[in-house]
């Protein structure tokens, strides 16, 4: 279904308004990755990892700055025009908060014909129908047509948010944080739903959180980032059983209730980018950047765990 390559985003920040210098972020640093037909692949890490640029790059709301994306066998990076527009209806993405990402100023019904007139997917006669039938899809009924989004909760709200996205028939879902702004009670339900409308619509996803709980109860297999790379890539079971990485022990482990560790926070301009975190390291992380290896679909990017 899809297949990113060596994907790279460099971001310039200047420090303050009047700096003239800037200094430059990886977002993204070679990040490869594959996803099967009807496969949910969690992506998860911390704060400022790259997971919400490598789903901004993947929905081409941002351009990567080297490698490929290959959707169904073909390079998206390369589309124009027509081409361009047929790969937003096939690929939409849910955003982290349906606060924003909903415009206050229109009715669910517009909110969710809109991608469905714009893809000319139904006459306009039979929009009210259409509509409906995605409404209940996502556990509403038809009183929720004519409301705006600031009558409804957080919930409904994402629930919105998911059917304007399964508006278009798409086959490939990018959920980004899409419960992390919710209450605990409500995400439980938006998860399920998830599943529910992905089995149902035989749809791929890519399911972007920092919760280790969350991506084990949606996702068949895991990619662990950190500051812009992959460190850890695998099924599921395997990840949580067997983790290779140190950063992948500490997130499991600060998932079961443990404290983080304390930061070591030396060895500036390490090549390995968990180097001042690491408590295994060695001097060979200082000068060489361990890349992913392994068997069995289990990789790790780690020279503790044989890595090259």
């Amino acid at each position: 279904m899809l297949s990113v390559r060596n994907l790279s985003k460099i971001y310039e920040v200047k420090k303050s308004v009047f700096a003239i210098s800037s200094t430059k972020i990886k977002a993204l640093d070679s990040v490869s990755f594959e996803l099967k037909d009807g496969e949910t692949l969690g992506v998860v890490g911390e704060s400022g990892s790259g997971k919400s640029t490598l789903a901004r790059c993947i929905l081409l709301l941002e351009r990567p700055d080297s490698g490929s994306i290959r959707f169904k066998g073909i390079d998206i990076l390369k589309l124009k025009g027509k081409d361009f527009k047929s790969l937003r209806k096939e690929v939409q993405i849910v955003f982290q908060d349906p606060y924003s990402s909903l415009n206050p100023r229109k009715r669910v019904i517009d909110i969710i014909s809109e991608p469905i007139l714009n893809f000319s997917l139904e006459q306009k006669e039979r929009i009210k129908e259409r509509v409906t039938g995605i409404l209940m899809s996502v556990g509403l009924d038809v009183s929720f047509m004519y409301k705006y989004p600031h009558e409804m909760s957080g919930g409904q709200r994402q629930r919105i948010a998911i059917a304007r996205a399964l508006a278009t028939e798409p086959s490939l879902l990018v959920a980004d944080e899409p419960v992390s702004s919710l209450d605990v009670s409500i995400q439980a339900q938006i998860l399920s739903l998830l599943l529910e409308v992905k089995k149902k619509n035989r749809l791929s996803m890519i399911f972007i959180s920092h919760d280790l709980n969350v991506v084990r109860f949606v996702s068949e297999r895991i990619i662990v980032m950190f500051k812009g790379k992959v460190l850890e890539e695998g099924g599921r079971d395997e990840i949580f059983s067997n983790p290779l990485h140190p950063y992948t022990r500490m997130l499991i482990a600060y998932s079961k209730g443990e404290p983080m560790p304390v930061k070591i926070e030396s060895g500036e301009g390490a090549s390995c980018v968990y180097y001042q975190k690491c408590p295994y390291r060695i001097k060979r992380c200082i000068s060489d950047q361990p890349v992913l290896f392994g068997t069995d679909g289990h990789k790790v990017a780690c020279f503790l765990e044989g890595g090259n």
